[in-house]
């Protein structure tokens, strides 16, 4: 047997401690229907929890890593899918914001105010980016060494207007999590992991259709959800050279 293992914040969660099943309503749900979990040859454990960030997934790695050696056929049976560092980027902007001058986040053009694209070198934001590199890079080295038989990397995104908490998003968020975005597909490059690029398929999709892809910003409606879940499978179908790259049954996906 072999078990997909979803690590993350309230993405990922998506109620799951109110499902019978623990998969939540959002795309770890999508992607056990879709894979068949209930067939007896793949289990799906949604371990999301709300509000969680890179350091909450360190502090609590040794419950992670026992949960992947006690499954069945150990961590080696283990397909590990992380999707962290929306709520990084959101505490690393509100520090920044309150600490800083906005005007270091937007600059003049043609007459208009525009954010910037990146951050400003050697301030606040740019150290906490840099820690949240490291300690990123920290986390891949512990899943490398556990010994899993495959690991994907989410890309954490966010559509404007974000309005997470019923107020506007800080000006720097997006200049923040196109870093920390930058950062972990480098630490998946490095490490050998499937990085699911999604910032970019959830912009087009929002501009080409009529249905909102999230209620926030953040948090995706259920065609979000759906969205996450085609590109997930999508990706590790074609991320191998046939069906059973790692051992992990795929069934047909197009």
């Amino acid at each position: 047997m072999r078990t997909y293992l979803f690590l993350g914040d309230s993405v990922t969660d998506s109620s799951r401690n109110w499902d019978e099943e623990g998969l939540g309503e959002g795309y770890v749900r999508k992607i056990a229907e879709t894979l068949h979990y209930g067939s007896g040859e793949l289990r799906v454990v949604n371990a999301g929890t709300d509000g969680y960030t890179l350091a909450d997934l360190l502090s609590e790695w040794e419950k992670t890593e026992r949960r992947m050696k006690e499954a069945p056929g150990g961590a080696s049976s283990c397909f590990v899918s992380v999707l962290i560092g929306i709520n990084d980027a959101l505490g690393i902007a509100s520090s920044a914001e309150r600490s800083a001058d906005p005007a270091d986040f937007t600059s003049e053009k043609e007459g208009r105010t525009e954010r910037v694209r990146d951050l400003p070198s050697g301030g606040a934001a740019d150290r906490a980016v840099r820690r949240f590199s490291e300690r990123f890079r920290e986390l891949a080295a512990r899943i490398r060494a556990a010994g899993c038989g495959r690991v994907t990397v989410i890309e954490p995104f966010a559509l404007e207007p974000v309005t997470f908490g019923g107020a506007e998003a800080p000006e720097c968020l997006l200049p923040v999590l196109d870093r920390i975005a930058s950062a972990e597909e480098k630490a998946a490059s490095e490490a050998g992991f499937v990085f699911v690029p999604t910032r970019s398929v959830f912009l087009r999709q929002s501009q080409c259709s009529g249905e909102p892809l999230t209620v926030d910003g953040i948090h995706p409606t259920d065609e979000g959800h759906e969205l996450l879940a085609e590109r997930f499978l999508k990706t590790i179908r074609f991320s191998g050279t046939d069906r059973r790259q790692g051992g992990f049954i795929l069934p047909p996906y197009e």
